[in-house]
């Protein structure tokens, strides 16, 4: 798998040739071989392509992300069978106990809100740290009082101000923001549960029967509060209104930030693979020593 990250945006057509995507716009085309490609997200619903591209696309393992009109991911493809022995780690998925599923979850939570602290620290807001603290110390199994969700009402208040609050139909540039950068990294998370020969809508905790990316989602929480703060960075350094196709890459920019996991630093796209291994690895082994978290948020 390749590690370009393709965006194509005011294109009038996607045409496929000799393993190349060629992206065609009013005066030029410009053609990319298919395996340096991990990811092509299509931002322009006039854009025109065909189905034997998409075939070559999936086939190589190429997430192809699709947005609305107004130009937020909306829709993945990923193959049905990206690995040679899905169906023996299929069987595994569904043999996970449901105790190491609480437990493995519990140390999510409490990693997520320990890497939301970090982040506070980084800003300078550590009036709600003592709290943040306290329900870090208060998780248990499964997360039945809901300290992950009482943790993060109170870190995005601190974080972008007392009247913020997380709404995704809120088109403001925070909220925007979060909802766009959240679904790249939640459909990086997707491709790698795919490609390891798991199912993705069998989640841990998002078990809803209408969400195929549970598992997903389960995942993509360590990783919320790295996101949270590369948004605070662009945001202080630039002043932005609305979500251009510029701002939309820098946001995409964040699978090529570095974290450090299992004592190394560590691109964030190889980090989730890193990751993902590690939680499935203890969830079918019912062993937490095998489980690795990113550690590290960046420098402002």
């Amino acid at each position: 798998m390749g590690w370009r990250y393709v965006c194509i945006d005011e294109a009038s057509r996607i045409n496929y040739r000799l393993n190349n995507i060629g992206i065609v716009y009013k005066d030029e085309t410009i053609w990319i071989n298919l395996d340096e490609i991990d990811t092509v997200i299509i931002t322009d619903s006039r854009c025109n392509t065909s189905i034997k591209l998409l075939q070559e696309l999936v086939e190589k393992g190429i997430s192809v992300i699709i947005c609305s009109n107004n130009h937020m991911p909306v829709g993945l493809f990923l193959p049905f069978q990206n690995h040679s022995r899905s169906s023996k780690y299929n069987k595994c998925q569904l043999e996970w106990s449901i105790a190491i599923k609480k437990t493995v979850w519990k140390e999510i939570v409490k990693n997520k809100i320990a890497l939301q602290s970090a982040v506070l620290q980084k800003w300078g807001r550590t009036n709600k740290l003592p709290l943040l603290t306290q329900y870090l110390m208060e998780v248990e199994d499964g997360d039945p009082t809901n300290r992950e969700g009482l943790a993060a009402k109170v870190y995005f208040r601190e974080l972008f101000g007392e009247g913020f609050s997380r709404e995704r139909r809120d088109e403001g540039i925070i909220n925007s923001s979060l909802n766009y950068i959240y679904q790249i990294v939640r459909s990086k998370i997707a491709q790698v549960i795919v490609g390891h020969g798991y199912i993705p809508s069998l989640g841990i905790f998002h078990i809803s029967e209408y969400n195929y990316f549970g598992f997903a989602d389960d995942l993509i929480e360590v990783f919320r509060p790295i996101c949270d703060h590369y948004v605070m960075k662009l945001l202080q350094k630039e002043d932005v209104k609305f979500m251009s196709p510029i701002f939309k890459e820098k946001l995409v920019g964040i699978l090529l930030e570095k974290v450090e996991i299992r004592g190394t630093k560590q691109k964030i796209s190889e980090a989730i693979k890193i990751f993902v291994r590690s939680v499935t690895d203890a969830l079918t082994s019912q062993k937490l020593d095998t489980l690795q978290f990113p550690l590290f948020v960046y420098e402002k």
